[in-house]
């Protein structure tokens, strides 16, 4: 009767090695999914920033601008129209800081791959020409837009151009 209990007890203990390897699975996916949900929280954050700056970049931020920005934002992380505008309004604010600015630059380099920085620049530059047309100003801040997001000359003026291309005097 005393044999029987050890071995129970080494059972009971070989089931709950079995189950540890599971158990610390779902742990360290559980970990991913929050690292995964913290990293897209920065990148729409700092996405947000760098688009509101980039259409201020004329000095003003109208309406239109103000709803297409929330529309773009609320279509790539697929957020309600109430969600992308309060993104947007808490990003205006924060791009008052230059090291904000700084900040969201450098997050999106490191954190969007190239075909997202350049998806990035492409709304940047649909952005500026809401008016009709793109200012010396806007189109500068663009350029140094795009040498900050890490994309070659020669990125940028394809983008620039294909953005650009119902717009006079692109």
């Amino acid at each position: 009767m005393s044999m029987i209990r050890p071995i129970r007890l080494l059972s009971s203990i070989a089931r709950l090695f079995e189950r540890l390897p599971r158990h610390q699975a779902t742990s360290e996916r559980a970990a991913h999914e929050r690292d995964e949900a913290r990293r897209d929280a920065d990148i729409l954050r700092s996405l947000a920033i760098v688009l509101v700056h980039i259409a201020g970049g004329d000095g003003r931020l109208t309406a239109e601008e103000r709803s297409t920005l929330a529309n773009f934002v609320g279509r790539r992380f697929r957020l309600s129209p109430r969600e992308a505008l309060r993104i947007i309004e808490a990003a205006i604010a924060a791009e008052r800081s230059r090291e904000d600015v700084d900040d969201a630059f450098d997050d999106l380099k490191r954190l969007l791959p190239p075909d997202g920085r350049r998806e990035l620049m492409v709304a940047a530059w649909e952005l500026a020409k809401i008016d009709g047309h793109v200012a010396e100003l806007e189109d500068d801040l663009l350029w140094r837009s795009a040498r900050r997001l890490g994309l070659s000359e020669r990125e940028a003026e394809a983008l620039r151009q294909s953005a650009l291309a119902d717009v006079g005097g692109a």
